[in-house]
């Protein structure tokens, strides 16, 4: 079986970590068949720093949107899997690094398991030095059955227990389901591209560190989330777009996909109003769900009225609770 290998770096001003995030592809025990480094519109010495250490080695590519544009993270992997000459996907963060035998350990994933189409590990979370830290109390990220495949649909409409940097899939199956979102710029594109493929095949789980999810302050987890709580409205069109997609298609099960949906409503109302969502958010939160699923409006508007009845630090402690104890399950 062809076993080619094409390795997606997104690269938006990471130019401090590229190279050793590079450097851990470039020292992995299996050969690997291309590193796709896709650069974002970067500002910094990054695609400088990608050329110089591609000198020679032409499996290096370093691409760019047209103009040089900006156009985030769903776009830029998107690029990279469409330009992907592999078989398989493996994705890297540019401020990550890989264990030096990840991919030797998931390839054989896909000879022992050939129905399943993407695996996954753990990420340690270190800081810009690789030391380990952690991130909201998680020490590592990741989890779910071990090493046997797995339909993990169930798990990741309530949770991403994926972490990006540790995940290969195949090509063919992340074409299959769309690619990755490129508009609009939400940052759960990942998480929808996981999720749609959960719906159709198993994955499998490694319960083991296969790479290193670096923190630092420009992360988009520290800047772009937390403050000003955007993530709200990220999760909003995550739902929406996952669930137009499974309804649009003719190869689902419309009863189970009612009844996620409806998980999926109740999660979401009761993690913004966890996330301190006001009032006037949460009636902008329903106005959008009873809009794009009409047939929900009425159990949509309970719902929000029942959430508006909890306790906001209550439900913030079950949410920490709950997704810590998704990622020790292992």
């Amino acid at each position: 079986m062809n076993q080619r290998v094409s390795v997606v770096i997104p690269l938006y001003n990471a130019g401090r970590y590229v190279e050793e995030g590079l450097q851990s592809v470039l020292k992995q025990t299996f050969p690997v068949y291309e590193i796709l480094v896709v650069d974002d519109g970067s500002t910094d010495d990054g695609p400088a720093r990608v050329r110089n250490i591609a000198q020679g080695k032409p499996m290096i590519r370093l691409l760019q949107h047209p103009g040089g544009e900006n156009r985030g993270p769903g776009a830029t992997r998107a690029l990279g899997v469409a330009e992907a000459r592999g078989e398989y996907v493996a994705f890297l963060d540019a401020d990550d690094v890989w264990r030096e035998d990840k991919l030797e350990r998931q390839m054989k994933v896909f000879v022992e398991h050939p129905d399943v189409v993407l695996a996954y590990g753990r990420e340690l979370v270190v800081d810009e030095h690789l030391r380990p830290t952690n991130i909201n109390g998680m020490t590592v990220l990741g989890g779910g059955k071990p090493n046997v495949p797995t339909r993990v649909f169930a798990t990741l409409i309530r949770e991403n227990v994926i972490p990006t940097s540790s995940v290969i899939a195949r090509r063919e199956s992340i074409l299959g389901v769309g690619n990755f979102r490129t508009e609009p710029r939400d940052h759960f594109e990942d998480w929808l591209v996981w999720t749609r493929l959960a719906y159709f095949y198993p994955f499998l789980f490694l319960p083991e560190t296969l790479a290193y999810y670096r923190t630092h302050g420009e992360n988009l987890t520290t800047t772009y989330f937390f403050p000003n709580r955007q993530h709200i409205r990220h999760e909003v069109g995550f739902i929406m777009n996952l669930y137009s997609y499974l309804k649009n298609r003719r190869d689902t099960d419309s009863e189970e996909v009612r009844r996620s949906l409806r998980t999926s409503i109740v999660r979401l109302l009761l993690r913004a109003r966890s996330w301190g969502a006001s009032r006037e958010e949460l009636q902008t939160i329903t106005a959008s769900l009873t809009q794009a699923f009409p047939d929900e409006a009425r159990r949509v508007r309970i719902l929000h009225h029942c959430s508006l009845l909890l306790m906001p630090q209550l439900l913030k402690m079950l949410r920490r609770f709950r997704r810590r104890l998704a990622f020790s399950r292992a």
